[in-house]
């Protein structure tokens, strides 16, 4: 068992500052420690490359991050795969922690009730920034811990030798395990007199040469040694002594010479043994990384490492704003945001391989841009149908559309024709009126309000509503077919030359709201079809030859509106485009990147599937020349955030509540 003993605790330090004490050149004036040769152990640790000046680099020794919790337990079972009956081996040990404050050595420790020893050397590697390795070959070279198979309660309570010299008795104030473990890991700390402390031990000040003793026997004699690190003048602070070539030849067993130390050569020889080298090698190549992309919020930064040689075992990315770490950011991309905006953005990239320096390489800078963002919504979507009425209208107007807020098949229409004409778009419920929806309707003192729908989507009850809110003198009409394509048919007529007329599935709602943005700048109405049907109707065909159409704009892939229905518009003698995607949001932004040019200051975004919403939003769109974008309600879609890049967009305007169009829509983060 080996014998060495330590007594420079932090106590005796603070008492031999206060009485002004000077240390001697050679050793501690406080330890008198010489350690054991092993018996019975096989070990490889090749002691020709001790180096008495480096016996362990400043990287290894105080890497906090060498082992997680996990694998220090790990190893411990590895050592002790069964304990002797009757005796607690290391690997299932426990102990009281205590609660320890912060100091100019070590960060606070919270202590804990029945602590397990490996989470106690893993906690106070944490505090202390010490390489828990080290502490686990300490813990072996002073009482074999970590291999011995029937431990006592002695060798815990003295489980890292301190405050045991070999000239007195070990002071009870430092027994037990966490008072040991975390009093030595202090210590290692408090050797390098921190700020906030004294330059006390300067004995074995780095960069200077120093004559070690061999042996606490002085007749053994010295030799010089050059201290070329602090953590090997730690060990020296530790473990005066030097082992001589006596010592180092014979391995982990003792030698037939005197004047043999083994305290110092049992460390070296556990750690390379256990761990590998103490010395960390750097990588020969350590590229600084490069950033790729546009740092503009809804954009999509991406890092490249470069070539490191050798190749690092991992790598791992963090992002920074403003050079402090942005939570979460630990991807080789990074979405940026409009958190990010004003902001530079960087990536630190940290490369790791065994026995190599933990190296970290930090690219330049990119400044962050972003757009404003303005939000239009209410407590529900009869709320912000209003509240676009109020943004869109800011005095009175002469025609106010009614259409359902709990179906789009007859809105579907309404969007663009209102937006062609200048007039509001309100909702209701089918059978009730909202007290915010009637007081819209009197601010805007309409002289005409049209219904969209029949009876069995606005009750009968809808004009005494209308009435009610408006007084005798407002004149009330419905339009309403069989279907919704025949009710679209209605309102895209109305009497009037339409040279261009867009197409949309009367099916599904997406493209057809995308549509309306589009159709309504441009004065031109959107006509619903069976998306699915080999052709088009008859009463369609009627439809397009009175209103002189010439070109057909088709808003959907060939999966949405058939290949059938392009073919038919043709030979028709309409001109026809289609704007079509893989999904609607494809097709949306296909519509928008076709029907509008560089320069679009202000982009409409709405959720994807909340007809009600983007119903509204398409008719500020329409009557503001602005493209309106439908979108996930979790996050920016890629071609919306696209065209905002690249179209001289300046700002994005929200069109529904947070409840659909959430934070991170709000943020620009792209999906």
């Amino acid at each position: 068992m080996p014998m060495k003993r330590l007594v420079a605790v932090w106590a005796a330090i603070v008492l031999a500052v206060s009485l002004g004490g000077v240390a001697p050149a050679a050793a501690s004036p406080a330890a008198t420690v010489t350690g054991q040769a092993e018996t019975g152990i096989a070990k490889a640790a090749d002691l020709t490359r001790f180096t008495p000046g480096n016996i362990i680099g400043d990287a290894v020794f105080f890497n906090r991050s060498s082992m997680t919790e996990s694998q220090i337990q790990a190893f411990l079972q590895a050592r002790v795969p069964a304990c002797a009956t009757g005796y607690t081996c290391l690997k299932d040990y426990y102990d009281t922690s205590r609660v320890v404050a912060a100091d100019a050595m070590c960060g606070a420790y919270n202590g804990g009730v029945r602590e397990r020893a490996s989470r106690i050397i893993w906690r106070v590697a944490q505090a202390c920034g010490i390489n828990p390795q080290v502490i686990l070959v300490t813990l072996q070279k002073e009482q074999s811990l970590v291999t011995r198979t029937a431990p006592t309660a002695t060798h815990y309570r003295i489980a890292m030798g301190q405050g045991c010299p070999d000239t007195a008795a070990c002071d009870t104030r430092y027994y037990g395990f966490f008072n040991q473990v975390y009093g030595a890991a202090w210590q290692f700390k408090r050797y390098a007199n921190p700020p906030g402390t004294s330059r006390y031990f300067t004995w074995y000040a780095p960069g200077r040469t120093w004559n070690i003793l061999y042996h606490p026997n002085t007749a053994c004699g010295t030799s010089p040694v050059t201290i070329q690190n602090q953590a090997t003048a730690n060990l020296y602070y530790y473990t005066p002594y030097q082992p001589n070539a006596a010592s180092l030849a014979a391995g982990y067993n003792a030698s037939p010479n005197t004047c043999a130390s083994y305290g110092n050569r049992n460390f070296y020889a556990y750690f390379t043994d256990w761990f590998g080298s103490t010395q960390y090698s750097s990588f020969t190549a350590a590229p600084t990384p490069t950033v790729s992309g546009s740092a503009v919020a809804g954009q999509v930064l991406r890092a490249t490492a470069g070539t490191w040689s050798p190749a690092p075992s991992s790598l791992t990315y963090q992002w920074l704003r403003n050079g402090a770490a942005v939570s979460g950011a630990t991807a080789a991309s990074y979405s940026v945001t409009n958190a990010d905006a004003g902001a530079t953005l960087s990536v630190r990239v940290v490369a790791r391989r065994t026995n190599y320096l933990t190296t970290t390489r930090t690219s330049a800078t990119l400044g962050a841009t972003g757009f404003a963002v303005a939000r239009i919504a209410g407590a529900s979507r009869y709320d912000t149908a209003v509240a676009v009425s109020k943004r869109q209208h800011a005095a009175t107007v002469g025609t106010v559309y009614l259409a359902t807020g709990l179906d789009y098949a007859d809105a579907l229409s309404a969007a663009p024709r209102a937006a062609a004409e200048g007039a509001a778009l309100l909702l209701t419920p089918p059978n009730a009126m909202p007290a915010a929806v009637a007081t819209e309707l009197r601010r805007l003192a309409p002289t005409r309000v049209v219904l969209i729908g029949g009876p069995g989507v606005l009750d009968a009850g809808t004009e005494q509503r209308v009435r009610a809110a408006l007084g005798a003198q407002a004149q009330i009409s419905r339009v309403f077919g069989a279907d919704r394509y025949e009710t679209s048919r209605l309102l895209a007529q109305n009497g009037q030359t339409r040279p261009t007329v867009y197409v949309a599935t009367g099916r599904l709602f997406p493209d057809a709201l995308g549509a309306a943005a589009v159709a309504g700048g441009a004065g031109a109405p959107v006509l619903l079809v069976d998306g699915t049907a080999s052709t088009i109707d008859a009463a369609t065909t009627e439809a397009l030859r009175a209103m002189g159409a010439r070109t057909a704009v088709i808003v959907g892939a060939s999966g949405v509106v058939s290949a059938g229905i392009e073919t038919a518009l043709r030979n028709r003698g309409l001109s026809v485009t289609r704007y079509g995607g893989a999904d609607r949001f494809a097709t949306n932004a296909a519509l928008n990147a076709g029907s509008f040019g560089a320069a679009n200051p202000v982009v409409y975004v709405s959720v994807w599937n909340d007809f009600p919403d983007a119903l509204s939003g398409s008719v500020i769109a329409a009557s503001t020349g602005a493209p309106m974008f439908v979108s996930l309600g979790t996050c920016l879609s890629g071609q919306t955030a696209d065209f905002i890049r690249t179209r001289g967009t300046t700002q994005v305007t929200l069109v529904g509540g947070a409840g659909v169009l959430g934070p991170n829509v709000a943020a620009l983060r792209r999906c």
